[in-house]
């Protein structure tokens, strides 16, 4: 496509790759439970090699410590390869990468920790958007108008490995005992970690489900909500009938009990009504998701309320 090439001007077509969806990973990792291939997904998202690259005959585990953390592993190069065959003044773009994942989502957060003036960030993150490293998100209940002036923008890195790989691996890249401290900052904080991939896969389900018709209206979006006063994990939403599904993820070790549920409706499902347009005159679905399973307590609430209560198992099988 540039200049010097022999086609140049000779396109005829383009086709931007999507990676392999997380139903892919069972035949990558026919052995592994859902759990490791939901943490799997979260660290290297559905990138064909970097799935490839992983040992189906040992566990998650085994494979962090021996494969991606392995002196000379590709996985430790490909971060910087894939930056510096892209841009000039690679440094400054890594550490745009580095805030990201370390939790800086807004233009001024990222400008304070890289150091760097607002109006060389934003352009700094026009590239990256550009090549689809970086992406900025809106809160999905934000009208279209709403959407072109708002200041409520996050960035997000889109490739789960540079995620991994920054906020795990790089902070100690530099150190002699690299794996061992990235395998204690695994411990301390991989399952939360796990968890945002988690609501991933959870917003995945409801647009699948939306295809399938099996959901109370068709929605129109599906993404997330966050505001000063209350954030949601989930939210479908259809602007022209007013219905919404508001939905939250649990990935903690225990069911889910009936306070989480009542939280859900009573809490973030009123503080919402009032932020939305006519409020009172949306229609509320909900939605519980949860690793563990729920208490019968939560069940009862639950059904009570007509909603959907949906476990790994259910998720795991309903994504195939």
């Amino acid at each position: 496509m540039s200049r010097q090439s022999p086609l140049f001007g000779r396109l005829t077509g383009q086709w931007h790759l999507q990676t392999l969806p997380f139903a892919a990973l069972r035949e990558f990792f026919p052995t592994w439970s859902p759990e490791e291939r939901v943490a799997v997904y979260t660290i290297l998202g559905g990138i064909p090699a970097y799935l490839e690259w992983l040992d189906p005959d040992l566990r998650l585990t085994e494979n962090i410590r021996s494969v991606v953390l392995s002196p000379g592993s590709m996985f430790m190069a490909e971060p910087a390869l894939l930056l510096y065959d892209e841009v000039r003044d690679p440094q400054t773009y890594l550490s745009i990468l580095r805030a990201v994942a370390t939790g800086h989502h807004t233009l001024g957060e990222i400008s304070k920790a890289c150091l760097l003036e607002r109006t060389s960030v934003t352009t700094y993150l026009a590239r990256l958007q550009e090549l689809r490293f970086i992406e900025r998100r809106l809160p999905v209940t934000l009208t279209r108008e709403q959407q072109r002036r708002s200041k409520q923008g996050r960035y997000h890195l889109c490739d789960p490995y540079f995620r991994f790989y920054f906020r795990f691996v790089e902070p100690h890249h530099k150190s002699l005992i690299r794996t061992t401290e990235t395998l204690v900052h695994l411990q301390q904080e991989l399952r939360s970690f796990v968890g945002f991939g988690f609501e991933t896969l959870t917003q995945q389900w409801v647009m699948r489900q939306a295809q399938a018709g099996k959901l109370p209206f068709t929605p129109e979006a599906v993404g997330a909500h966050w505001s000063r006063q209350v954030q949601v994990d989930v939210v479908a939403l259809n602007w022209h009938t007013h219905e919404l599904l508001l939905g939250e993820c649990k990935w903690g070790a225990a069911p889910v009990d009936r306070a989480v549920v009542r939280e859900l409706i009573e809490r973030k499902g009123t503080l919402l009504r009032q932020e939305l347009p006519n409020g009172e005159q949306w229609r509320f679905s909900y939605v519980l998701f949860a690793r563990a399973g729920f208490t019968e307590g939560a069940k009862t609430e639950m059904t009570a309320q007509g909603g959907f209560l949906v476990d790994l198992a259910a998720l795991d099988a309903d994504l195939q």
